[in-house]
This record gives C-alpha cells, sequence and structure tokens, in this order.
C-alpha cells in the first residue's frame, strides 16, 4: 500500500496551484475544500487532479477558457 501524505508534503502543492487549503488533508482522491488565492472562490478540488496539472479553481478556469476561445 502506499504511503499516506502528510499536510506539509501536500499543501505547498496546492499553495502552487494557487489553492489555499481550508481543511486537513482528506486523501489524494477525496474533495479538498480550498479557497482560491486570485478571486477568492471556495471551491473542491482532488489532491490528485492538481498533482497531475489538471483542475484547480473552477470559476477562473471558466474565465480563462473563455479567454482563449475569443477571436
Amino acid at each position: 500500500m502506499p504511503k499516506r501524505l502528510t499536510d506539509a508534503e501536500t499543501v505547498p502543492v496546492m499553495q502552487a496551484a494557487g489553492l489555499e487549503p481550508l481543511e486537513p488533508y482528506p486523501g489524494a482522491v477525496k474533495p479538498w475544500r480550498c479557497r482560491c488565492e486570485v478571486c477568492g472562490a471556495v471551491g473542491t478540488p482532488r489532491y490528485h487532479n492538481i498533482k497531475k496539472g489538471r483542475g484547480g479553481c473552477e470559476p477562473c478556469g471558466i474565465v480563462k477558457r473563455g479567454l482563449s476561445r475569443k477571436v
């Protein structure tokens, strides 16, 4: 069985993605309540997705996609 990660190992990854965790680390594939440092929205991304480079703040992602599609 893989080693369980700690808050000290996972929080820096979330902060690098622009997210501030609001509760202790629940596990890699469980929703983790975080606040976006850019827009302040509270969401529940999964650590596994953030670590793989997918996911993040949903409202910021919607804005980013919209801006990329403008002509």
